[in-house]
């Protein structure tokens, strides 16, 4: 079995948290959602995440709901975000 989706909602991770998961993002290949509504993550936490998405070709979907994040990074976010789902939708033309 693998994991695909994992919601981790509500969980004080703050930015140190973000930043080990962007550290593990970077390698992962299966996650595909990932929410993390009110944790308690800033713009650090997400430039975290940010980062590790110019690696991660898999993750689709990122809740950040209810953090302290920037429009500027999340808009950035959503842009690696959109490229991941337009590979994918590439995939099934071919």
């Amino acid at each position: 079995m693998t994991l695909t989706t994992l919601h981790l909602r509500i969980n004080a991770i703050g930015d140190d948290g973000a930043q080990s998961l962007g550290d593990a993002l970077k390698h992962n290949t299966t996650l595909t959602v990932l929410g993390l509504y009110q944790n308690e993550i800033g713009d650090d936490g997400a430039e975290s995440l940010y980062k590790a998405l110019q690696y991660n070709t898999t993750l689709t979907a990122l809740d950040l709901a209810d953090n302290q994040v920037s429009k500027r990074t999340v808009d950035g976010i959503n842009d690696l975000l959109y490229r991941n789902t337009k590979e994918d939708d590439d995939e099934w033309e071919d």
